[in-house]
């Protein structure tokens, strides 16, 4: 075999250095993709914990300032219980309540409505309420606001969340039951004035106003919808702002101009019957 003197390349030692450290430039750089993009991802997910739970704590203050009666008990069965032990008449109960990890609340017909779902953001909630003391109570006078704490428990997504409501339409006899608790049941009675007031106030609703008689099955279901799907996803609730924004506008378009109410009527039932389908 013929020899060659003067050849050129590179040699079999030379040839395993520069493979080794090309793998290792790629495995930094890959390990280093990884890292950036966990990161990021890490990130967004506590950006969109964090307004999940802040919305679902402005739901809760919203559900509980105008509470006419409170008790804070364990769980939502402990609560049941008690209650069910009182002699209460026809008065619609409300209770707000932690379970397997998600918080829901239950209205007088029994049905659940998530507040906050576990499953959703990949992290079990913990809610808890306790009676606040302030500088204007009295010694021994019962306490009327409310501590309101959201927990996330995932270790990646450690998150806490503290509220302080003022109860406004609370009796003599304050917030009831344990220290501190897992639940609370709450009522919102009102008397025959307050609805007749309330029946006063122009509602920000054009379905409501102008489209649908306020008993009618159709506003019934558009409620459902609105409060069992659409406010439980960012998505949704931003498409619950947007009509109350344009019903806004649509209530003040009619207030001066009556001869729009066709059309602007029309094109509101239009959009409501086709979610109707959906819904």
């Amino acid at each position: 075999m013929r020899h060659l003197k003067k050849s050129e390349g590179f040699t079999i030692l030379e040839l395993i250095v520069t493979t080794a450290l090309l793998g290792l430039v790629i495995v930094g750089g890959m390990q280093l993709y990884f890292f950036a993009s966990k990161a990021f991802v890490l990130g967004s997910n506590k950006a969109d914990l964090q307004a999940e739970m802040h919305a679902a704590m402005n739901r809760l203050t919203e559900e509980v300032r105008l509470a006419h009666s409170l008790q804070i008990g364990p769980s939502k069965e402990d609560l049941k219980q008690i209650v069910n032990g009182q002699a209460s008449g026809d008065v619609e109960r409300f209770y707000l309540y932690g379970s397997n990890g998600s918080v829901y609340l239950e209205t007088p017909d029994g049905k659940e409505r998530p507040i906050l779902v576990g499953d959703v953001m990949g992290t079990d909630y913990r809610i808890t309420f306790a009676p606040v003391s302030t500088a204007v109570q009295g010694p021994g006078d019962p306490s009327q606001v409310i501590g309101i704490t959201l927990e996330s428990l995932a270790k990646d997504l450690e998150y806490a969340l503290s509220s302080e409501v003022q109860v406004l339409n609370l009796r003599a006899s304050g917030i009831k039951g344990d220290p501190s608790g897992g639940a609370i049941v709450f009522t919102k009675t009102f008397t025959e004035e307050e609805y007749e007031q309330a029946r006063t106030i122009r509602p920000g609703c054009i379905l409501f106003r102008y489209v649908y008689d306020p008993a009618s099955s159709q506003l019934y279901a558009l409620r459902q919808f609105r409060d069992n799907y659409l406010a439980t996803n960012p998505f949704g609730r931003l498409v619950i702002k947007t009509y109350y924004t344009l019903s806004d506008a649509a209530l003040s378009l009619l207030e001066v101009a009556p001869w729009a109410e066709v059309p602007v009527t029309s094109a509101f039932r239009a959009v409501a019957e086709l979610v109707l389908l959906f819904a």
